[in-house]
Parts: C-alpha cells; structure tokens; sequence
C-alpha cells in the first residue's frame, strides 16, 4: 500500500475539521448526508475523468475517502441504530420523526431538531 494516499487523505481529512468542525459537527448528519456528500465528490470526479483532468479526478479522491472515514467516525459514535445520538428526521411541515414518531416540538431525543416551517399550535 501507498503511504502517501493515506498521508493525503489524513491530511484533507484535518482539512475538513478545520473548516467544519470535527465530530460534534458531523453528528448533525445522517448516512443519507454522507452518502449526498459522498456521491457528490465522486461525481465531481468522474468529471475530472472525463475531462481528462487529472489533478482534480485525485483531489476529488481524496476528498471522497477522507469524507468516508468520517461517515464511519459517525456510525461508529452513534451505533448502527443511531441509540447514542438520535438525529430525528423532520418532515418540512413539523411532521413527526420517521425514527421516534415525535414533532419537532416534542422530541427530546434531538437537541439540534432541524426547525419546522409551521408554529406549534
């Protein structure tokens, strides 16, 4: 194995810390975010590819392989079930959590609850 490609991927992966926050930031999202985020970089490569550009087809790589530990680094704090950090997933119009049943404004599994666009009644 190339050391070098893990030296990279460890470096923009800090990059990433840097710039975002490190895990308290990425507890906020879901598999679904880091599979959006993950697709996105890889698409971002795929161009790269078919442009012939190769500089940019590696740094999108490395991109998506520092952007993989972290979703890992995620699973692995929250557990496959999500138990430790529950994230509830809100529907637009304050409807309940697909994962507890709760509202926005009920659901003390969630302190950082993304917000509804209809008041509590």
């Amino acid at each position: 194995m190339n050391d070098i490609i893990f030296d990279d991927i460890l470096k923009e992966r800090n990059r990433q810390i840097s710039k975002w926050g490190g895990i308290e930031h990425d507890l906020g999202h879901n598999p679904r975010d880091w599979c959006s985020f993950i697709v996105r970089h890889l698409g971002r490569a795929q161009q790269a590819a078919e442009e012939l550009r190769d500089d940019d087809y590696r740094k999108q790589m490395v991109r998506v392989g520092a952007l993989v530990v972290a979703a890992i680094e995620v699973f692995d704090a929250t557990g496959s079930e999500g138990n430790k950090t529950h994230m509830c997933e809100f529907i637009l119009d304050g409807g309940p959590c697909q994962i507890c049943g709760q509202t926005i404004f009920d659901c003390e599994n969630d302190s950082q609850a993304r917000p509804s666009t209809s008041p509590k009644e």
